[in-house]
């Protein structure tokens, strides 16, 4: 009971901080996560972003094994340089189902057949590729943690 009742004040702490952060952007707002307050005010003015990333802490802090701080931003920041890539080039786009796996966070896709799972830890993003039964010759792994790889792995799932 005492670990949720902590779960749950550093989640209303997080929501007050983000809340905060966008109530008034042009206000320095004491913080406990400083580089979280840093990470919100530079890559996330958009609304789609805001609601993205309060989707995600609460998850994150509410699973048996909590996943970093890091972890969730390095998820996040993908998925910002990721939306980033649909929009410019008008690929085919849809939300990821998003899981904890262990200490990492892991966003799946499907599309015509084909399926991309991408892990995050603090630092890495690795992704497996799926595109049939055989696990010899239909499944691919790798990193995907740099532009040209994360544009490649996406534009193999959207055509």
């Amino acid at each position: 009971m005492v670990g949720l009742l902590e779960k749950n004040k550093k989640l209303e702490r997080t929501n007050s901080v983000i809340d905060e952060i966008y109530e008034r952007p042009k206000e320095s707002s004491s913080s406990i996560y400083p580089d979280f307050e840093r990470t919100l005010k530079i890559n996330f003015r958009n609304t789609y972003l805001h609601t993205l990333l309060k989707s995600l802490l609460p998850f994150s802090l509410q699973s048996s094994k909590a996943i970093s701080l890091n972890t969730t931003l390095n998820a996040v920041n993908w998925i910002i340089e990721l939306r980033k890539i649909v929009g410019l080039r008008k690929y085919w786009w849809s939300e990821p189902l998003v899981n904890i796996s262990g200490s990492e966070m892991v966003f799946e896709w499907w599309h015509d057949g084909k399926k991309v799972t991408v892990y995050f830890s603090e630092t890495n993003a690795e992704f497996i590729k799926v595109w049939g039964a055989d696990i010899d010759n239909e499944m691919e792994e790798g990193t995907a943690e740099t532009n040209d790889q994360i544009e490649f792995l996406w534009e193999w799932l959207a055509s």
